[in-house]
């Protein structure tokens, strides 16, 4: 009878260890499922980062939006997921896995980068953005006492930096600077007119920088990383 009661009790205990352990692997599957598809997901979200810090530049630089979270979001976005690459998923062979810890290197180490791209980039923002509101109120200040002749140069070099406040005017630099050019050849040698030389030339400085640092955004080289990662994900 014990016998008979000591080979059930083994019987129950052996299924139980099965369940538990099926159960066990069960886990692991679901574990490195989410795995594969967070890491998925963190590869899509990668592959867009560059064009999207680019985008967001390009908007606040045209006055779409007036504030920087925006691009600092991106930008967090795409070092944090440059962070997680470098965990692929378990069913990639070792080989391909020490190869794709070297890229995501490569890659957070070119995210990393862009961070002083940026950061020149909205210095430069700035610089544009108090220069042109300082010439507009130095040309309504110059409208004051000028001559009925005088004053068509000054209304358009106005009007333009009025437009500058609501859309992209950095492709426009050489109309804008012949437009100083004609104002500051109608006035003699005064306060308003050596503090509107100095707004000329923060603005042919930053001006043109943005476009420059929006192009050094562009040749990250963090989109061709990231392809190579994809690629070595998916290989």
């Amino acid at each position: 009878m014990r016998t008979r009661d000591t080979f059930v009790t083994s019987c129950i205990q052996c299924l139980i260890i099965g369940l538990l352990a099926c159960g066990s692997i069960a886990a692991i599957a679901a574990e490195e499922d989410d795995h594969r598809r967070d890491y998925d997901e963190a590869l899509n979200i990668a592959l867009q980062g560059e064009s999207r810090i680019v985008e967001e530049m390009i908007k606040i630089r045209s006055n779409e939006i007036a504030h920087f979270d925006f691009l600092q979001f991106e930008h967090i976005q795409l070092i944090r997921h440059s962070r997680a690459l470098a965990f692929p998923p378990a069913d990639i062979a070792t080989s391909t896995k020490t190869k794709i810890e070297i890229e995501a290197n490569l890659l957070l180490n070119s995210a990393q980068d862009l961070e002083l791209v940026i950061a020149d980039y909205l210095r430069a923002i700035a610089q544009v953005k108090n220069a042109t509101n300082n010439t507009a109120d130095i040309i309504t200040k110059m409208l004051e006492t000028s001559s009925p002749e005088k004053s068509l140069p000054l209304r358009e070099l106005k009007k333009t930096m009025t437009q500058m406040t609501t859309a992209d005017h950095a492709n426009h630099w050489p109309d804008i600077d012949s437009l100083f050019s004609k104002v500051l050849a109608l006035n003699t040698i005064t306060q308003l007119h050596s503090e509107l030389a100095l707004q000329h030339q923060q603005l042919a400085k930053y001006l043109p920088t943005l476009e420059t640092l929006i192009q050094q955004a562009r040749d990250s080289k963090v989109d061709v990383i990231v392809a190579r990662l994809a690629e070595l994900n998916h290989s």
